[in-house]
């Protein structure tokens, strides 16, 4: 029985030791390929520039001015006029149905 463990641990051993060569080889290394990806999506994601007004601007605080009144606008609470429900009556369930409908199921 004792033989038998130890042979378990053994092919444990083996199967996560082979599980990390092959994380090494194909993981998340920080490799120079890693690096470039990393790379060209910060260059390609970045905001150099947009139009503001008829022309196209590339100076940062004027862009950020620009792409922040933009959200301000889109995302802002417009005040308009709100139904009020005060003189509605909505329909009721009977007690009965009520008890009917929390009772507790068997």
């Amino acid at each position: 029985m004792a033989e038998l463990k130890v042979v378990l641990y053994q092919s444990e051993v083996l199967v996560k030791q082979k599980s990390e060569i092959k994380w090494m080889e194909e993981g998340d290394l920080n490799t120079r390929y890693y690096n470039r990806m990393i790379n060209w999506r910060t260059v390609n994601k970045s905001i150099r520039g947009m139009h503001i007004g008829s022309g196209w601007c590339e100076d940062p605080p004027m862009v950020k001015k620009e792409i922040r009144n933009k959200f301000l606008t889109r995302f802002s609470e417009q005040s308009r006029p709100r139904v009020l429900l005060d003189r509605i009556v909505f329909p009721r369930i009977s007690e009965a149905d009520n008890n009917l409908l929390t009772r507790e199921i068997l």
